[in-house]
C-alpha cells in the first residue's frame, strides 16, 4: 500500500511541517517546465502518510497549485507574479533582516507567510478566495507586525484588529501589542472572529489558528510568573478562565478543544453555519 493510499484511508501525517510545505511551494515557483513540476510532486509524495510531515489536505492543495502553474489565465499569472513580490519583500535569507533576528525565528515566520498567502489565493474547494494583491497586503502587514513583536507566526489581520477596536476602542492601542493579551482578550477576539460577516470561513480558520498560538504565548508567560504545581488538576483551579482539564474558554468556544489543523477548524466553522 502506497503512502498516498494510507493517507486516504486515514493513516495521515500527524501534522504538516510548514517549513517543508513552503519549501515545495518555493521550488514549484522556480520550476521551468512540466518535467520539473512532476519531479517535485513525486518528491512531495514521499512526505505524506503516517511517517510523513505533510498532511493529505495540504498535499492536495499543493498538487492543485502545481496543476495551475502551467495555466496561462490572467489570475494564475497574477498569483505567481504577486507571489514573487511577496518572496522578495519577506526575504529569501536572514541576511535581509540583520543579525538581531534569530534565523530559526525568521525561517518559521517566512514559511507561515508563504503558506498563508497560498491558502488565501489558491485554497481548493473554497469560496471567495482573495485577489493576489489583497492577500499580499494582508500577509505583509501580518508579517511586519509579527517581526516587530518577535512572533514566530503571523499576527492577526487588520480586519480582526478593526473588529476589536470597534467593540472596545479604549483597548485598541494596548491590544496591538500581543504580549499584553489575556485569556479574556482572546475569548472576546475569538467570538468576534466567529461571528464576523466580513471574514470568509477560511479567513476565520486562519485567524483562530493565530489566536490559539497567541493563547499559548499568554499561558507560557503566566506559567513563568506562577509557582510550580504538581498536577494538572491544580492548574485547572487557576481561575474562572479555565476548566478542570485546563481547557480555555477560547478552546471551548471553538469546539473540539480548538485543536487540529486549519482544515479541522474550517470544517467546524462551516458546520456552525
Amino acid at each position: 500500500m502506497t503512502a498516498l493510499e494510507k493517507a486516504i484511508l486515514g493513516q495521515d501525517a500527524a501534522a504538516t511541517n510548514t517549513v517543508t510545505l513552503a519549501g515545495f511551494y518555493a521550488r514549484l515557483d522556480q520550476a521551468e517546465n512540466q518535467e520539473d513540476i512532476d519531479q517535485l510532486m513525486a518528491d512531495a509524495l514521499t512526505h505524506i502518510g503516517p511517517n510523513g510531515d505533510i498532511q493529505l489536505q495540504d498535499f492536495l492543495s499543493l498538487n492543485a497549485y502545481s496543476n495551475g502553474l502551467m495555466d496561462k489565465t490572467p489570475r494564475a499569472m497574477e498569483i505567481k507574479r504577486v507571489n514573487k513580490l511577496l518572496r522578495s519583500a519577506i526575504g529569501d535569507s536572514d541576511v535581509s533582516f540583520g543579525s538581531q533576528f534569530d534565523p530559526q525565528f525568521m525561517g518559521q515566520l517566512r514559511a507561515d507567510a508563504i503558506d498563508t498567502y497560498h491558502q488565501l489565493v489558491h485554497d481548493t474547494g473554497r469560496e471567495d478566495p482573495l485577489e493576489p494583491k489583497e492577500a499580499f497586503n494582508m500577509v505583509m502587514r501580518m508579517f511586519n507586525d509579527a517581526k516587530t513583536q518577535s512572533l514566530t507566526f503571523l499576527a492577526p489581520s487588520s480586519t480582526v484588529l478593526d473588529l476589536i477596536a470597534e467593540r472596545n476602542p479604549g483597548e485598541a492601542n494596548r491590544l496591538t501589542k500581543f504580549n499584553t493579551w489575556s485569556e479574556g482578550d482572546l475569548q472576546a477576539a475569538g467570538t468576534l472572529v466567529i461571528e464576523s460577516t466580513k471574514l470568509t470561513p477560511l479567513q476565520k480558520a486562519l485567524e483562530l489558528e493565530t489566536l490559539l498560538l497567541i493563547q499559548q504565548s499568554v499561558r507560557d508567560r503566566a506559567r513563568a510568573l506562577e509557582p510550580s504545581v504538581d498536577s494538572n488538576a491544580e492548574i485547572g483551579e487557576g481561575g474562572p478562565n479555565e476548566t478542570d482539564n485546563n481547557e480555555s474558554l477560547l478552546e471551548k468556544l471553538l469546539g473540539g478543544g480548538g485543536g487540529g489543523t486549519t482544515q479541522d477548524r474550517l470544517k467546524r466553522i462551516e458546520e456552525r453555519g
